[in-house]
């Protein structure tokens, strides 16, 4: 065999083993805390069939078999960033979302750590990944700001928690936030829900979440939780009950807003202004999914 034949058949093997980059999350997905098990967790997959869904975790198992699932690098500190980076590139091409809440509730992570992990990722890994989790609360833009500032880098994606009352001032704000620093990415939600909101207010939340995602306001939505986070304190959150057994009203709803459902945002027309007793949210046209 001549060298170049031999050149050839190794490119070929290569690319043959070589499995497919990951796709960007894209639609309404869930999350599910990884500490109720993976009965639970194979209950709700079960149930609802989601086109994404996450853990707060990474699980190799998962990611060599379902491409429906998003590992995370859930902490930022420097101590946990390399068995994440020894977990990326066992498995390449997975979409990773990089961080978690490192701006509040218990997760607190100094900016410059978080920089640089996140440089690790992008030099060592590259690739497309989300970073980096911030809960849109009080102070979050002077977090960022720090993280900038420490040289991090502007990843391919943000992701963010959007735990409020109403999902859109928040996220016309971080738009805001992005356009002010030339950093304007595509959004993820990593997690969204509103903890202290009832059950027929989620629902009205979860619509408006699907309707940005639908016109190109957002990337992609994870809702939390399903089936309950795992202290089980915002029952008026869950799309099933604690047992994984049924689907809660809420549940349903999830399951209309899915493509070809009875409430698929991709099937109705521009969604109007919305009035909220706190402001008017204008509905601004985009360009681009996220942008």
């Amino acid at each position: 065999m001549t060298r170049f034949a031999v050149i050839l058949l190794s490119a070929w093997l290569a690319l043959s083993l070589t499995p497919p980059a990951q796709q960007p999350p894209s639609g309404l997905g869930v999350a599910i805390a990884w500490q109720r098990g993976d009965a639970v967790a194979d209950a709700v997959l079960g149930k609802l069939h989601p086109p994404l869904w996450m853990d707060w975790v990474y699980n190799p198992l998962h990611m060599a078999t379902d491409d429906t699932y998003y590992p995370m690098a859930w902490s930022l500190r420097p101590p946990y960033a390399q068995q994440y980076i020894d977990a990326a590139a066992d498995m390449p091409g997975r979409f990773w979302l990089i961080g978690n809440e490192p701006n509040c509730c218990g997760t607190e992570i100094d900016p410059a750590d978080a920089a640089q992990m996140v440089q690790r990722w992008r030099d060592e890994i590259g690739g497309e990944y989300a970073c980096c989790g911030v809960t849109l609360w009080a102070g979050w833009d002077a977090w960022m700001n720090a993280y900038l500032e420490a040289g991090g880098p502007i990843p391919p994606y943000w992701h963010i928690h959007l735990f409020d009352t109403y999902a859109y001032p928040p996220v016309v704000e971080f738009r805001a936030w992005m356009q002010a620093h030339d950093a304007v990415r595509p959004i993820i939600v990593s997690e969204a829900a509103c903890p202290w909101c009832s059950a027929d207010h989620n629902a009205e939340y979860m619509t408006k979440l699907a309707q940005m995602v639908a016109d190109g306001q957002l990337q992609a939505v994870f809702w939390y939780s399903a089936p309950g986070d795992y202290w089980h304190l915002w029952p008026d959150t869950d799309l099933m009950d604690w047992g994984a057994t049924e689907l809660t009203p809420l549940g349903e709803h999830w399951l209309s807003l899915q493509l070809g459902g009875a409430n698929d945002p991709y099937a109705t027309p521009t969604p109007e202004p919305t009035n909220t007793p706190e402001r008017v949210n204008l509905y601004l046209p985009t360009m681009g999914k996220g942008l």
